[in-house]
């Protein structure tokens, strides 16, 4: 009996030892780190939980290439010749994602939609420059549903997007010929009834290009479908048959 109550001594002795010596060995290490100048840090996200279905999901339409998140133009692109006001607008900017060739450089540009109720005007301003900026560069800006489920599947965005840089570089040229015949037949035939229709407030350059138009790019090869690509954001009608 009397070696148990021993026993027991000794357990709550090394115990409250434990107890008393713990806050003072703390309290020496972190005067030690303060002392030495080496201060603790802990580590943050670099991407935003939201951020990360979305990135998953450029990374299975892009494999292999790499994908950024939250670029900002500043980082995109640089002034042909240096000017201060070149400088402040690429600062108020940034894209979603961005998805580089195997050289590094930005190849697409992608934002997520997103519906502005107050200040829409304002907004909208700052998009369409936005893009201009991208276009001048040759990145074009496409966006994005704000959920993955809402998306295409990645082989069906990834064959329309391949679709549109090659006929935005021009490098099907016979392709190319065609298309411009038909539209400067267009042209002269809207210029003949252009009092009949209003002109729209966006010109192309200024246009982001939307998913659905997106993905209605290659359908003009199709039987029931114009010779012209859909507008970007919204179809303009087609004037009526000239009377004969």
């Amino acid at each position: 009996m009397r070696v148990e109550w021993l026993s027991l001594a000794a357990i709550a002795a090394l115990v409250a030892l434990t107890w008393w010596m713990w806050p003072r060995q703390r309290s020496a290490r972190a005067s030690a780190a303060s002392l030495s100048g080496q201060p603790r840090y802990t580590a943050q996200a670099l991407i935003p939980a939201d951020f990360m279905p979305m990135l998953g999901y450029l990374h299975t339409v892009f494999p292999g290439q790499t994908v950024l998140t939250r670029v900002p133009l500043g980082e995109l692109l640089t002034p042909v010749t240096p000017h201060s006001r070149a400088q402040d607008a690429l600062k108020a900017h940034q894209v979603d994602y961005v998805v580089c060739d195997h050289q590094g450089m930005p190849q697409f540009a992608f934002d997520v939609e997103r519906y502005h109720l107050s200040k829409a005007e304002e907004h909208d301003a700052a998009l369409k420059q936005k893009n201009r900026m991208l276009r001048s560069a040759g990145i074009r800006l496409v966006f994005l549903r704000q959920s993955v489920d809402r998306m295409p599947r990645p082989a069906d965005l990834r064959r329309q997007l391949d679709l549109a840089e090659l006929r935005q570089a021009g490098l099907d040229r016979t392709a190319a010929t065609h298309r411009a015949q038909a539209l400067h037949a267009l042209k002269k035939q809207l210029d003949a009834e252009d009092s009949r229709y209003a002109s729209t407030r966006f010109r192309e350059s200024e246009v982001v290009m939307g998913l659905s138009a997106l993905m209605d790019l290659g359908q003009a090869d199709s039987p029931g479908h114009s010779s012209t690509d859909p507008a970007p954001l919204k179809p303009t009608p087609s004037p009526p048959a000239p009377p004969r």
